[in-house]
């Protein structure tokens, strides 16, 4: 199984023989290790460590077949992180093999909190809350559901009569002023273009043009004279993905050649934003009910195994998601996960490492979820395993 990183650990490594001695000698003799990579937590047990060339001698009950050289990687937690990297030497039996010792790396800080192995009938994953389409600030690819939502706002606004409208996505032959609308996520706004205190932001959502832009006030003011406009507003269309990213997806400009725009229409212009990204997020949301198994769990991290299809493609696309984690006789704990690596194993199967970022805000409901995970470690509901893990 291998696994791809998001986040990477922050690790020491142990350079000194001497020292490498000390730390399997002291605190790794006689323990279970497990063999990173492996599709079911393999673990193995020291038995011995010989100083000549650094070897260690493990001990197995699965039958496991080594090829020669080939790169092992075994890991424990303690107080840290602890990761042994070796290479196969032989096997001196069916159940032992000798390694030779290559590196050691701990982990600079202490794992927060203990992370317990759950069994499918304790706990599972399930209303996985994600998109059939990833959108994302590349906007390299426009889905046709924001096309559409688009083309059909661009119609129901004319019936404002607000002026000149267009609804569109943004794109690199677009003015200036349209980037500037973009990156700051602000909205862009003269009430008047022939007055020059206009140009100037009244509020922390507007754009201070007369700030932000390099060209000279005067020269704007006669272009918009000579183009007839009394009035100008581009306002963003900004989506909260599911990955929960602000992505500044589109804009409505409006410009008008007769009358001077106030804030109630820009107060309609963000109502009317807000409703067009809560139409497209509802028709680009997939709330999957399946269950979901967990594999480990701790008070603020989780890795789980996805069977289904349509998951196993897109969920590797976010970068987070909101579920509910449902614990046997306890109910269900809504979160929200930040994807800190991916996985696949031999059945190409996902398994993803989530950090639990977001938690219920209800009163008490986050001091239960940890009360819950430390019971689901002490084996206090049936079926459980109150195995520690790495």
């Amino acid at each position: 199984m291998n696994k791809t990183k998001v986040k990477n650990r922050d690790l020491d490594t142990i350079d000194s023989p001497i020292q490498r001695k000390h730390i399997i000698e002291k605190y790794l003799l006689n323990e279970s290790l497990i063999i990173k990579g492996k599709d079911s937590r393999i673990s193995v047990t020291i038995r011995q460590y010989i100083e000549d060339g650094e070897r260690i001698l493990i001990e197995f009950d699965d039958e496991l077949s080594f090829s020669e050289n080939s790169m092992i990687l075994l890991y424990r937690v303690l107080a840290k992180y602890i990761q042994i990297e070796c290479f196969f030497i032989q096997n001196p039996s069916s159940n032992r093999a000798e390694l030779g010792v290559s590196k050691i790396a701990i982990a600079k800080t202490n794992r927060s909190y203990p992370r317990y192995s759950v069994t499918e009938d304790a706990a599972h994953v399930t209303n996985i809350n994600s998109s059939k389409t990833v959108i994302d600030a590349s906007l390299f690819n426009i889905p046709t559901l924001v096309k559409v939502s688009f083309e059909d706002y661009k119609i129901k606004l004319k019936s404002h009569q607000m002026g000149l409208v267009e609804v569109d996505v943004f794109h690199s032959e677009l003015e200036d002023k349209f980037d500037l609308v973009k990156r700051t996520k602000k909205y862009f706004y003269i009430g008047n273009t022939s007055d020059l205190k206009s140009y100037k932001a009244t509020n922390e959502n507007q754009i201070d043009i007369e700030a932000e832009t390099s060209e000279e006030i005067a020269s704007l003011v006669r272009k918009y004279k000579d183009e007839k406009i009394i009035s100008e507003i581009i306002y963003p269309i900004i989506y909260l993905n599911h990955s929960r990213q602000s992505i500044p997806l589109g804009y409505i400009w409006v410009r008008n050649k007769e009358t001077a725009l106030g804030k109630e229409t820009i107060e309609k212009l963000s109502e009317i934003a807000k409703e067009m990204v809560a139409r497209i997020k509802e028709s680009n949301t997939v709330l999957s009910t399946e269950k979901f198994q967990i594999l480990d769990i701790s008070n603020n991290g989780i890795s789980i195994k996805i069977t289904n299809a349509h998951l196993i493609q897109t969920l590797p696309k976010h970068t987070g998601f909101v579920f509910d984690i449902y614990i046997r006789m306890q109910g269900y704990f809504k979160v929200f996960g930040a994807i800190r690596w991916i996985a696949y194993d031999s059945e190409g199967n996902l398994i993803l490492g989530l950090e639990l970022v977001g938690k219920s805000s209800f009163p008490g409901e986050r001091e239960k979820f940890h009360k819950n995970v430390e019971l689901l470690g002490k084996g206090t509901f049936s079926g459980l395993k109150s195995t520690t893990v790495g």
